[in-house]
């Protein structure tokens, strides 16, 4: 907001004894204005800095929080599929029991069927 005046004092500062080709109308104030105001536009710039820092730590947390979430997650996920896998040889082994059962079945009703 206060580009111009920063510009200005900055001029003014520089060139305090008005030896710039800067028109009077740019350099028209005090040393002790252009002063009042690069040490506003410090401030500012502090208080931006500020609010940067927190808002960098703020991300590096959510980010941090998003990492744990996803190691999380994909332990998760090779928990599943591991047990995924178990029950796939389950089912197959009980598959095979069963087929086995039923032959024992079919065998023994030929058996009394003749």
């Amino acid at each position: 907001p206060h580009s111009n005046d920063v510009q200005d004092a900055i001029v003014s500062a520089e060139d305090p004894g008005g030896l710039s080709t800067t028109p009077a109308s740019v350099r028209g104030i005090s040393l002790q204005q252009a002063a009042d105001i690069l040490v506003r536009a410090v401030k500012e710039a502090q208080c931006c800095e500020g609010i940067l820092r927190s808002h960098v730590v703020n991300l590096e947390a959510e980010l941090e929080a998003a990492r744990k979430e996803a190691a999380d997650s994909r332990r998760i996920a090779e928990e599943a599929k591991a047990e995924n896998q178990q029950l796939k040889a389950k089912a197959e082994s009980l598959g095979k029991l069963v087929a086995k059962q039923q032959q024992v079945i079919a065998e023994h009703e030929g058996r009394l069927r003749a």
